[in-house]
């Protein structure tokens, strides 16, 4: 667990470095971009009873509609890098992205008909309400979540959806010019 820490340093202390044709503005501002993304999905989760950042009446619709803004932030990245191999890797990750984001999307179509609601809150507070885990949406939407996992690890480029970054190459897909903690980004 230390080791998290002393890794996360090591990336804080590199170098920040800005290739020398890059646009510097657009190159600094897409992985705050791609990372702001991530933040604001997280502002609609319900991690316990009460303890939740916001409660939307469409928070469903708001986590999906800000989660699909990364491909903003990756094509940012990718162009302007002034790299044809960073710009490559931009748009092939934003191609499995947004293909990715379909099926993610429609995965929950049922889930929504079964709740009645958009709401993540009281979708969450739906499943526990007899306290049996048949309540789950996952269970009554077995095909959905099925659906669901597989895109949502397709989005996060797991394995073995990880061939935007291409590994086989010496390129880091459209982090190829980035360094220092906008790559930890």
């Amino acid at each position: 667990s230390l080791l998290s820490v002393v890794h996360g340093l090591k990336v804080l202390m590199k170098e920040d470095f800005t290739p020398t044709r890059a646009d510097a503005v657009v190159f600094t501002w897409a992985p705050v971009v791609v990372f702001a993304t991530m933040a604001l999905s997280a502002l609609v989760i319900p991690f316990a009873p009460g303890r939740f950042a916001q409660d939307f009446n469409l928070g469903l619709l708001y986590f999906f509609a800000i989660g699909g803004m990364t491909v903003v932030g990756l094509l940012m990245g990718g162009w302007a890098s002034f790299n044809k191999y960073s710009l490559l890797g931009g748009l092939r990750s934003a191609a499995q992205i947004v293909s990715y984001e379909i099926p993610l999307t429609l995965s929950v179509v049922g889930l929504v008909i079964l709740a009645g609601t958009m709401s993540l809150n009281s979708i969450v507070e739906q499943q526990g309400a007899t306290g049996w885990f048949t309540d789950w949406y996952a269970f009554r939407q077995p095909l959905g979540f099925l659906i669901f996992a597989i895109a949502a690890t397709a989005e996060a480029n797991r394995t073995p959806f990880d061939l935007t970054e291409a590994d086989s190459e010496i390129v880091a897909g459209f982090a190829t010019e980035y360094s220092g903690m906008r790559f930890g980004f």
